[in-house]
């Protein structure tokens, strides 16, 4: 896998290079994209809106991530993209990113692109559908850690996370509220600060218990409403 990211890294890096400011969209929702974007720096986020005028935000675009990969597949796109900070970008038309595709090589990297996206999809759906609230904010930082981690673009357990309360709750299936009392909850715990745009980890061991479900112990216990567990921090 390393050396597919790297060949895509290198192609990439062949493209054009642009800016996209925060809450620019990069990619409109029913678009058919005419490029696949690769992110440089910055974060940016995909999203649905519902006819009521609720969101989800289904997936976090950090660099090295894509965007438009629905063109491999002659798809538009499911949902909004968006920037959340500044994105530096590097793009490819559709073009010859299809002619890209004729090798066979080339195809395995971007087929892997997809399974990635894919995998990323699956485990937010997962953790909305099991996890306690701490569970899911714990999950989404320490992912988000590890993410940039990987790629070498930090070193300690600090960095940027241009989201507000109320973004990060309509990713994970909470209320902006909830997001805010749990973010003062770990705080509180020193196990990890989000002040402004920056996340602070005080605490990493804890923080991933938690993010796993093994940390129950530890968190306030939320009331059951029915069948359904309540949403809150005590």
């Amino acid at each position: 896998m390393r050396g597919r990211t790297e060949t895509l890294n290198s192609v990439f890096r062949q493209g054009e290079v642009g800016y996209f400011q925060p809450g620019e969209t990069m990619i409109e929702s029913g678009q058919l994209p005419q490029r696949v974007c690769q992110l440089r720096t910055g974060l940016a986020y995909q999203s649905c809106r519902f006819a009521d005028g609720r969101r989800a935000i289904v997936d976090i675009l950090t660099p090295g991530n894509f965007t438009g990969l629905e063109t491999i597949l002659s798809l538009r796109a499911s949902g909004r993209v968006t920037a959340a900070g500044t994105v530096k970008y590097s793009a490819l038309d559709a073009a010859c990113v299809h002619r890209l595709m004729e090798d066979r090589e080339m195809a395995l990297c971007f087929t892997s692109l997809l399974i990635e996206a894919r995998r990323r999809s699956e485990e937010l759906a997962a953790r909305i559908a099991r996890l306690e609230a701490p569970e899911r904010v714990a999950a989404m930082l320490v992912d988000l850690h590890d993410r940039l981690r990987r790629r070498r673009l930090i070193a300690r357990g600090s960095y940027n996370l241009y989201l507000t309360q109320q973004q990060i709750g309509d990713h994970l299936g909470l209320t902006g509220a909830t997001v805010n009392r749990v973010l003062s909850w770990l705080s509180r715990k020193d196990i990890a600060l989000v002040k402004g745009y920056v996340v602070i980890i005080r605490d990493m061991s804890r923080l991933r218990r938690l993010a796993s479900g093994e940390g129950a112990m530890e968190m306030p216990r939320p009331r059951h409403t029915g069948d359904r567990v309540q949403e809150a921090v005590a």
